[in-house]
């Protein structure tokens, strides 16, 4: 038998659907039976990649000598936050092979899998304000690559967040519970120019970080 596979699309953002097909083919008729799908992945900045170890994904029954598998789930391995930084995943297809027909390998098919990139705005309600007025700044996520973010706290250690400063001394570390919006108030901001920023931080392997956002705002 021969087997060989395919990938729908060489070079995607982390999150995005990819299909693998495979096909066995024998010069002694149809191949029934099943196929198994091994994957492994190591992340990089590319063209260099370290090694990984194949481990099972999934099995498939042979439909007409062909089977297809659907994923979104490939991210960018690691808790990461740099735009740079990739992963390659690699796959291969096993034909299992049964009485009638002997078992085959596909050669190696990969991925290049890159994270979703992020920006943030930032606005104040109340811009200039007063001394002990209550100002709130709001930063909302989005992504040129991913639309309708929805960020949800998943109460660990790379859980989504902005952080917020004022001339560049930290004021506030806000998580997301749902939705692509946090907002900071405070009621404390000295007399003058104030250099508001927030940078939205997730290391899932999804999102990258995002440029600094700065606004000032007046007291």
């Amino acid at each position: 038998t021969s087997t060989s596979l395919s990938v729908s699309s060489s070079s995607i953002r982390a999150g995005r659907p990819v299909t693998l097909t495979v096909d066995v083919s024998s010069d002694g008729g149809t191949p029934t039976g099943q196929v198994r799908i091994e994957s492994c992945s190591s992340e990089g900045y590319g063209p260099t990649y370290a090694a990984c170890n194949y481990q099972a994904l999934t099995t498939l029954n042979l439909t007409n000598g062909q089977a297809t598998f659907d994923t979104s789930a490939l991210i960018v391995n690691g808790s990461h936050y740099d735009i740079n930084i990739e992963s390659l995943h690699r796959f291969r297809a096993t034909y299992l092979g049964d009485q009638a027909f002997s078992a085959s390998q596909s050669d190696e098919q990969a991925v290049i899998v890159q994270m979703n990139e992020t920006v943030v705005a930032l606005t104040s309600n109340n811009n200039p304000s007063s001394l002990l007025e209550d100002v709130t700044f709001t930063a909302t996520v989005t992504s040129p690559t991913w639309d309708n973010i929805d960020l949800t706290n998943n109460n660990g250690a790379n859980e989504p967040r902005i952080i917020f400063r004022n001339n560049g001394v930290l004021i506030g570390v806000l998580n997301f519970n749902g939705g692509n919006q946090v907002s900071l108030t405070l009621d404390n901001l000295p007399e003058g120019e104030n250099d508001i920023s927030a940078q939205f931080i997730y290391a899932e392997g999804l999102f990258a970080r995002s440029p600094v956002t700065t606004l000032t705002q007046t007291v």
